[in-house]
């Protein structure tokens, strides 16, 4: 029964608030210069309203406010609009009536990803040869292998070092008892 509650709120919450829910994909309905608000805004935030829309990110909702402060639930609603500049990440904050938003319904499936937001495949599927060095850049393989050092051949018997102290040590005597 929990979970029917939990699928019956979410479907029945849109209509006591408005039309629309936090984190809803949003666009602007066609004729939205026309509106009486959008005529008395001040440049500024109309640059901004703009240069929203202009830049291609999907556009969400981030908050529902209305303006009575006695009851929530009656209109008319004000929504606070973000630009999802990557998933998960918001900017540009604005404030405006939901008569200029439509509703974008994407059922189950997940947010469309604007052209902005897709990274190149560096990738190639043709496979290549691969590049040789010149032969110029090539050694010796004596000189590849073993360098220049003078000592070119490992000891074969037990070599004492100066200032080694493996005789004298306290580990040593203990493993000759």
């Amino acid at each position: 029964m929990q979970k029917f509650n939990t699928l019956l709120e979410n479907v029945w919450h849109p209509y006591q608030r408005g039309n629309f829910l936090v984190g809803d994909l949003v666009k602007f309905r066609s004729g939205w210069e026309r509106n009486d608000w959008v005529k008395g805004l001040i440049e500024g935030k109309l640059t901004r309203l703009r240069e929203m829309m202009e830049s291609g990110d999907n556009l969400r909702v981030s908050a529902i406010k209305t303006d009575r402060s006695d009851n929530n639930d009656m209109g008319p609603f004000w929504i606070d609009i973000v630009r999802e500049t990557a998933p998960g990440a918001y900017r540009d904050f604005l404030t405006i009536p939901e008569i200029l938003l439509d509703k974008i319904e994407l059922g189950i499936n997940r947010a469309p990803v604007p052209e902005s937001q897709y990274k190149a495949d560096p990738s190639h599927i043709k496979p290549e040869a691969p590049k040789q060095p010149e032969a110029s850049a090539y050694h010796d393989m004596v000189n590849q292998t073993r360098g220049t050092h003078p000592a070119k051949e490992m000891p074969d018997s037990n070599t004492k070092l100066p200032g080694a102290k493996a005789a004298t040590s306290y580990t040593t005597k203990y493993m000759e008892k």
